[in-house]
């Protein structure tokens, strides 16, 4: 049986990761064509001329709707609009220049004193560290010992890169300088930047709590949280 943009993607929805199956699948058929073979159709027409886009579509049809239209619309068409075709090109493009800013080797700087804080506070019983510093919120992974850095402590706030449990730092794409300067500083000295967070906003830097005791708030930090974090 011929294989068709529609089967890809019915299988797709079977395997909503495209896994083993589906990536077996995609080796086959991109293997090439026979020139004295069957007549190719439209879907294997549009891969033979541009099998970059055509490898793209099925890799992301599975969660991309406007992706699935555009193999759809070339497997019964034949062809892509000018637009349909230009608009693929912009997402293939930004794609390419996701992966080339990921393989981007990680700042090198050292952020061991950052990682060692919440080894401390997670040996310390501490079950959701979180630490405040600036415009910062930093929190650790659910999965592994990466140390997420956001500007707030919910999930859709904005993702600036993960302090890894070696110190090094992977940012995220778009990461502004300003945050590197950040977490430079606060490498160097984290009590000094937990109790100018204190004192700035009058809340703890550790447990985010309002400062009431007079010499925690004349320091910015309350014993407890400075033990429990080693600091």
């Amino acid at each position: 049986m011929r294989l068709t943009a529609r089967n890809l993607t019915m299988a797709g929805y079977r395997h909503n990761s495209f896994n083993e199956e589906i990536t077996m699948i995609k080796n086959d058929f991109f293997n090439g064509w026979e020139e004295n073979g069957p007549k190719l159709s439209n879907w294997e027409q549009f891969c033979k001329g541009k099998p970059h886009l055509g490898q793209y579509l099925l890799d992301v049809c599975g969660w991309n709707d406007f992706a699935k239209s555009l193999l759809q619309g070339i497997e019964k068409y034949g062809t892509l609009t000018e637009k349909q075709l230009a608009a693929l090109v912009r997402m293939h493009d930004k794609h390419l220049a996701r992966q080339k800013e990921q393989a981007k080797p990680a700042p090198k700087f050292d952020l061991t004193k950052i990682a060692l804080l919440f080894k401390t506070a997670r040996e310390n019983l501490i079950k959701r560290p979180k630490f405040r510093v600036g415009d910062l919120v930093l929190m650790p992974s659910k999965k592994d010992e990466r140390i997420f850095v956001k500007d707030g402590p919910r999930y859709e706030d904005i993702y600036f890169g993960a302090v890894s449990a070696d110190g090094s730092f992977r940012q995220a794409s778009g990461c502004p300088e300003w945050v590197l300067e950040s977490l430079k500083t606060l490498a160097e000295n984290p009590l000094g930047e937990a109790q100018a967070y204190g004192q700035r906003t009058g809340e703890c830097s550790c447990c985010g709590r309002e400062l009431t005791n007079e010499v925690s708030i004349e320091l910015g930090i309350g014993p407890i949280c400075r033990e429990k974090w080693g600091l």
